[in-house]
């Protein structure tokens, strides 16, 4: 059927016409494309957009990669980062 960008959603009918629908973050799918293209430049500036409820599977997206994720808070500001090891 389509993508809801404000439900961050895909639904789906089946031949039945049962619908389903699917989580979707597309700012996690544009991260993960720009991580496997070597973007890493573009990479880290989508990071700090990431749902909070997405960075656990992006952590674990990266770390099939050999790639760390590290954040470096101060007081102000927090910035994200991600290195090849």
């Amino acid at each position: 059927m389509g993508y809801i960008p404000s439900h961050n959603r895909v639904y789906l009918a089946d031949k039945d016409v049962n619908v389903y629908g699917y989580s979707l973050s597309l700012s996690v799918v544009e991260y993960q494309t720009a991580v496997l293209r070597g973007d890493m430049d573009s990479a880290n500036e989508i990071l700090p957009t990431l749902p909070k409820e997405q960075l656990n599977k992006v952590a674990r997206f990266l770390e099939g990669r050999g790639i760390v994720i590290f954040r470096c808070l101060s007081w102000k500001t927090a910035e994200f980062g991600i290195m090849k090891v």
